[in-house]
């Protein structure tokens, strides 16, 4: 039987300019030990797939431009889920503490 590829849950860092209300900081990256925020879509795929990883967005960047690594991104959500969260969208006062 073919293993499953490792899942992995790509998060903004903590202290993006922007937050998904309902957002947690309480995780961070699995690469660079950031802190991150995962949204509320990421905490129910974390609730689904709870041994995924977490990698901050710049980490990702970082390893497709360094052709480290062959990404491959699905959204964690659906498209609706995704838009509603986009549209929950504020500022991040919490940005320097975090």
């Amino acid at each position: 039987m073919k293993d499953r590829e490792p899942k992995l849950l790509v998060c903004a860092r903590a202290d993006a300019p922007w937050v998904v209300a309902g957002s947690t900081f309480d995780r961070e990256c699995g690469v660079c030990r950031r802190a991150v925020m995962v949204a509320p879509s990421g905490q129910e795929y974390l609730e689904r797939e709870p041994l995924a990883a977490i990698v901050c967005a710049q980490c990702v960047v970082d390893a497709i431009v360094s052709k480290k690594r062959k990404v491959e991104v699905k959204p964690a959500a659906s498209g609706e889920r995704l838009q509603r969260e986009l549209a929950a969208v504020q500022p991040n006062l919490w940005g320097e503490r975090n």
